[in-house]
Formats: structure tokens, sequence, C-alpha cells
């Protein structure tokens, strides 16, 4: 406790005058003042002389001059001015680094502490806190303001690394060709005492069409980006399409993590369950060449006439390399369909009966560019050796009918409901719009009528050109092999879509 002075100074004239002081007993309040007494005081000239008592406390002392006191939050050895502040303040909020990895075989957390540089008689205690929680293992450190660092090291987070999940649902759709899900970790993987080593995390649904492309992952130390401070492991699923409107559905995707050879900081880390909406009202698209021939679109139930011959595109895929061409021979007054070639990337099969005779030709199936064939595309034929079913890998179908004459060949496509708004040919626009399905190749759209000529004549493919004649360029291969993950087993495959086609 101090004791002041109130009032003024006395003059050498005075003489002996009283004046009263006052004492302070707290210091969290603005008021100096909590008591007052009465002393003498006398002005000898070049000093002043104070007539004092016995102060009753061991805390307590006097003090006299000028000097204004320190104000609150400041502080001197004497309370009174000059003051500096009571404690460092900071010119920002400390700042968290990202982890830093150390040579690969540990990392680190830092916490910088932004003060003024020029001051360094301050010192900071640090505590880390975890969830905004403190940890009794983890001792409060002392860091001088020559260093201004504080560091954690990873091997402390042991117990307290969590997890979170960006979206609590996940929406996919079977027209979804692909969807891409990115694990993340921000904290690196790291090999304190091994070579290798590695946070597997086994994957498991219960979502009955989905497929992903592995059903293990492996987060490890070289997926780590320092300047991004994550690593990313991409997951990419899809839907298996079964051409077949069923209802939405709810279902998990459940993530295990298996640390191997990693430290403690991954010790008891879980995942939680994603839930996934399956989203499943996409009918698929339905064409029809038949006859002499008429032919129906993917959305008009009315038939239009070729009565052209030659080469055409019956359908392609805009966003894969699908294509679907047919050749026509005359047939009486009008044409009909001799030959069939479908194509689904470097996969290329032809029917046809053009060849022969007309009548006397018996169907005939080959592949083209055989060396670049994977494998993946199916064809069945019935024991008449006239009708085939072809099911394409990317998800269609074709159905190709040669009636008994040899004259004829009766053509059905289906293609999955991921193809809308990706299609164009004689089989018209697939996106639930018949107006404009008599879309020529440069873009414009024709009214219906019953023999569109200068439609089908867009569509037409040059002699020597087509699939029938000429082997197109190998494109990349972009199929992806999925899997299904069902209680810790898994299935991979190409996602086939079931087909409900009958020969």
């Amino acid at each position: 406790m101090t004791r002041r002075k109130k009032g003024s100074y006395p003059t050498k004239n005075e003489g002996i005058v009283t004046r009263r002081i006052c004492g302070d007993m707290t210091h969290d309040d603005n008021d100096c003042c909590d008591y007052y007494k009465d002393i003498q005081v006398k002005n000898c000239g070049d000093f002043l002389a104070y007539e004092l008592f016995p102060v009753p406390g061991c805390s307590m002392g006097f003090c006299a001059g000028s000097g204004q006191p320190c104000p609150k939050g400041n502080w001197s050895a004497s309370g009174f001015e000059p003051c500096v502040d009571g404690h460092p303040h900071l010119t920002d909020n400390p700042r968290l680094s990202k982890p830093i990895v150390i040579n690969g075989g540990d990392f680190k957390f830092e916490c910088h502490i932004p003060y003024d540089h020029a001051k360094r008689d301050a010192l900071f205690d640090v505590q880390w806190l975890f969830d905004g929680k403190p940890d009794a293992l983890i001792p409060i450190v002392q860091v001088p303001a020559t260093v201004r660092i504080a560091h954690l090291n990873g091997d402390m987070l042991a117990g307290h690394m969590g997890t979170s999940v960006d979206h609590e649902m996940l929406t996919l759709r079977e027209v979804d060709k692909e969807a891409t899900v990115k694990l993340i970790s921000t904290i690196p993987v790291v090999c304190r005492n091994r070579s290798h080593c590695e946070v597997g995390v086994q994957l498991s649904s219960n979502c009955e069409k989905l497929m992903v492309d592995k059903c293990e992952l492996a987060i490890r130390p070289s997926d780590w980006n320092s300047e991004r401070g994550q690593a990313e492991v991409p997951i990419k699923m899809t839907l298996q399409e079964d051409n077949m409107v069923k209802n939405n559905h709810d279902c998990f995707i459940k993530l295990t993590p298996r640390p191997n050879g990693v430290g403690n900081e991954w010790k008891g880390v879980t995942i939680p369950a994603v839930k996934l909406h399956t989203v499943d009202n996409v009918k698929p698209g339905l064409c029809s060449a038949s006859g002499d021939p008429h032919l129906t679109t993917f959305d008009d139930t009315r038939t239009y006439d070729l009565y052209k011959t030659g080469e055409f595109i019956m359908f392609r895929s805009r966003r894969r390399t699908v294509e679907i061409h047919i050749r026509t021979w005359k047939c009486n007054a009008v044409a009909c369909i001799c030959g069939v070639a479908v194509r689904d990337e470097n996969d290329i099969i032809v029917v046809e009966m053009c060849h022969g005779e007309q009548g006397k030709t018996f169907p005939r199936t080959y592949i083209r560019n055989l060396a670049a064939f994977s494998n993946f595309t199916t064809v069945n034929v019935d024991k008449t050796g006239r009708n085939f079913l072809i099911n394409l890998p990317s998800g269609g179908s074709v159905k190709v009918s040669a009636d008994p004459k040899s004259i004829v060949m009766n053509t059905y496509v289906e293609v999955p409901g991921s193809e809308k708004g990706h299609t164009e040919g004689l089989c018209g626009s697939f996106d639930d719009n018949k107006d404009n399905d008599i879309t020529a190749k440069g873009g414009r759209v024709y009214p219906f009528e019953q023999q569109p000529l200068e439609f089908e004549e867009s569509w037409r493919i040059q002699r020597g050109e087509s699939l029938f004649d000429k082997d197109p360029p190998v494109v990349p291969n972009t199929l992806v092999e999925y899997c299904q993950c069902h209680n810790n087993t898994k299935s991979c495959s190409l996602p086939q879509v079931d087909v409900a086609v009958q020969l």
C-alpha cells in the first residue's frame, strides 16, 4: 500500500502546516485514495520535512514527489512514471504453422509469437490446447522474446488427432460417369524408425450399387504436399447402371484406418462414416431401325423413313468414344440395313451380310483392329446364328436381328441414362425433348417429317471412311476397373450394365 499527500506544498513563510495524506488499499480500481489521515509538513527551503507515523502493515510505505502513478496495465518498480507495459503486448494473434516434416523422419508444429523485435526482455508461457483443452502430459513451455517460436513434436499428438467430414452426405447419381472423393490428411505420415510405413485405410460399404476404384487405400510419406500442408488420396466411385428406374437409396461408406509402421500419433484414429445418397431415376435411351428401315429416336415414338443407300452414323456419344454405323443396300424400291458396326473406344464389332448376294447371304461377325481389342465387349449369338446381342463396357447394348430371308437387319440400340444430353446421329438427341431429335450434323434442327432428307444426308459417311472399311486411330483406354467392397470382401471388374434385352 502506498500513501500519498493531498493538497499543495507549503511555502517557507507558512512554517509548519497540516496536510492530508491518503492511502491506496487496492490496485484494481481507479481510486488512488481509499482512506485519509492528517500529518505535519514544513518547508525548509531546500527540502520538505514530514512528521510521519509508523505504518500499520508490512506492505505499506510513504511516497512523495510530483510523479504520476502508473496507469492500469503498466508497471514500474516505484509504481510511478516512467512506466512500462505490465505484460508483453503481441502485435497480432499467435500463428500455428502447418506440420513441418523434418528430414522425412519426423514432423513438428511451430507456434509463432508476434512480438516487437526491438523488445527483448519478455518471456512467454506457451500452452498447447487440443479442442480447446490442455493436456497434462504436455508441459507449458517458456519461450524468451529472443526466440519467439515454440515447437511441438508430432509424436506428442497421440490421442489428439481428430477427423472431420467436409460433407456429411454425398450424392451420387446413376447418370454420373464418375465422382471423385478425396481422403485428406492434414498430418503427414513419417517413418521414424523404419524404411517403409503407411496408414492403410479399408473401405467398405452397404451400398448395393456402389463401385469404387479400390477397396484398400494408403496414405504414404510421398503423398505429403508441404505447400498445401496436406496429403490427398483420391477415391473414384460410380454407381452400377442397370437401366432400370428404382427408388433413391441412402447408405454408408465406412473407412477404417490401419496404421503400419507409423508413430503413436496415429494410434486410435477413427474416421466417421460417410452417408451416401444414391439417385436412380433416369431411364435408358432406346432407338430402333427396323424394316426398310423405319427409325424411332430416343425421345419420340414416331417413325421416319431412311430410304437412302450407303453408310450413316446411327448413334454417336459426345462424351465417350462410342458410336454405331449402319450400312444400307437397295431393298426393292427402298433400302434396308445390311450391316451394323459398333465401336466402344478401341473395341469394334461388325455384324453384316452386305458381302454377298441379297437373300442368300448369312450374317457374319468380325472384329476390326484385333490387336487393340480390350476383350471387354461381349457378343452373344443365338442358336439360329441370326440374332446378336452386343454388350458394351461403357454401358450400352446393341441388338441386331437378321430376318430369315437375309435381306433386313433390324437394329435396336440402348444407351445408359448417363448418355442423356450427349448423343447425336440418326437416333436423335437424348434429352427428353422430341422437338429437337431431327438435329443435323451441323446443329440445325429440322421439323419432324416422314423423310427428313437433309437431316439424313448430314449423317452420311463417305465411302471408305466408316467403321466397315477403316480402322480409326487407337484412343487411350479410359475404362477403369471398379470394385464392390462389402464386409471386407471385394469383387472387381469393369462397371458393366445389367442388360435386360432378350435374344
